[in-house]
């Protein structure tokens, strides 16, 4: 970073530590840098970009157990202020936004290794919240930068995600463990599973209520995602495409449907049979006393073992499944029609803001769709000539 603050900096004195605290901010030595612009500054304060390298070195000198973002804005906006360039609030959103996605990941390597401790989500989650407020006054002092828009929507997407996805996974290993020393009779295994998914559980209940909160500050971002005009058609778009039928037949002849419906009833079937047996030895287990997981286990098998009674293929079901489509597609081809959406107006959007209507739609009320890139989900359902539903491309 070599921004341009039209300085004349005639001392001799402080032109000798600006280059010195450039060396020690280029070999990462951050702390020592601080010390050279603090001398600096207590020779004169109206350097902007003395301050703007100072809030730099702050912010990068912050690790797991000491979050120096905040202390950071101070020193940027110093910057601002004794700054002449118009340039300079974009400058410093940019810097931020650099600055905090290169943080996170050692942030989240962090947390990969010490996932099993319910702390480290209180430590993720403070973290968070001095990122948050960071990047959002990013957008705040440049409201034109949608790539800050972005890093705050996307930001709250991975500290959502991430979490969850290693403590399911705990959750689940451990529910198989306590299960298998069930089984086997080995208290010691059983014992420790449960233990491992009563702290998992924690650590889950600790998200579901940072969650809320995360959310609700991923709403801040809207305004400026919402103000790019391409995005406003495809924001409605994807409301249309998040409404498509679930449904079986998609893209098959009525023969190929009835052979794929039928092979899984006969997989549910068999699935059923032997979950019934689990069951059945559960109750001889305990001495046919009825427990929870017997009427579980039997329960579930029973449903399995006649799901084929009310999935039997018929073809009014498949006329009922290929109208729904029908309907659906003829009302998102006029929408596109209507509304020019082609491939260039798709590509414009990918190669100006990245990822920037992911992070939107993740966070829309009642879209239950994994965040996945609106471009590459209007192609491979409209524009893309192997799907079964597509569009004549009208780029």
């Amino acid at each position: 970073m070599k921004p341009n603050f039209n300085e004349q900096i005639t001392n001799n004195q402080i032109l000798n530590l600006i280059q010195l605290a450039d060396t020690e901010m280029m070999a990462g030595r951050n702390s020592e840098a601080i010390n050279f612009y603090n001398t600096i500054l207590s020779l004169n304060t109206n350097y902007p970009s003395v301050w703007y390298y100072k809030a730099v070195a702050v912010f990068k000198s912050s690790t797991l157990g000491n979050c120096r973002f905040l202390e950071s804005k101070a020193f940027f906006e110093k910057a601002i202020n004794l700054s002449n360039d118009p340039t300079t609030n974009r400058l410093v959103s940019d810097t931020i936004i650099e600055l905090a996605n290169t943080y996170y990941p050692s942030y989240e390597n962090f947390f990969k290794d010490h996932y099993k401790a319910p702390s480290s989500v209180d430590s993720l989650f403070s973290t968070y919240i001095e990122f948050d407020k960071m990047i959002f006054w990013a957008t705040e002092i440049s409201p034109e930068n949608t790539l800050a828009y972005e890093t705050g929507y996307n930001l709250c997407r991975q500290i959502v995600e991430m979490p969850k996805k290693y403590v399911n996974d705990q959750r689940w290993g451990a529910l198989g463990a306590e299960l298998a020393g069930k089984v086997t009779k080995n208290y010691g295994t059983e014992i420790s599973g449960k233990i491992d998914r009563e702290i998992a559980t924690e650590v889950k209940n600790k998200i579901e209520r940072y969650t809320k909160t995360i959310i609700t500050n991923a709403h801040k971002y809207e305004h400026g995602i919402k103000g790019i005009p391409e995005l406003k058609k495809l924001i409605e778009h994807y409301q249309i495409i998040s409404t498509k039928p679930n449904v079986s037949s998609e893209g098959k002849t009525f023969e190929d449907w009835v052979i794929s419906q039928k092979s899984n009833n006969k997989i549910a079937t068999i699935a059923g049979g032997f979950i019934t047996l689990i069951g059945i030895y559960n109750l001889y287990d305990n001495h046919l006393r009825i427990t929870f997981w017997s009427i579980f286990w039997l329960g579930l098998g029973i449903f399995l073992l006649f799901t084929h009674k009310w999935n039997d293929p018929t073809f009014e079901k498949y006329s009922k499944q290929q109208g729904e489509l029908e309907t659906w597609l003829s009302l998102s081809h006029n929408y596109i029609t209507t509304n020019q959406i082609t491939l260039e107006l798709l590509e414009g959007l990918k190669s100006k803001s990245m990822n920037i209507y992911q992070s939107y739609y993740y966070f829309n009320p009642g879209n239950k769709i994994d965040p996945s890139t609106i471009v590459t989900k209007i192609n491979e359902t409209f524009l893309n000539n192997e799907a079964p539903y597509k569009l004549p491309n009208n780029s």
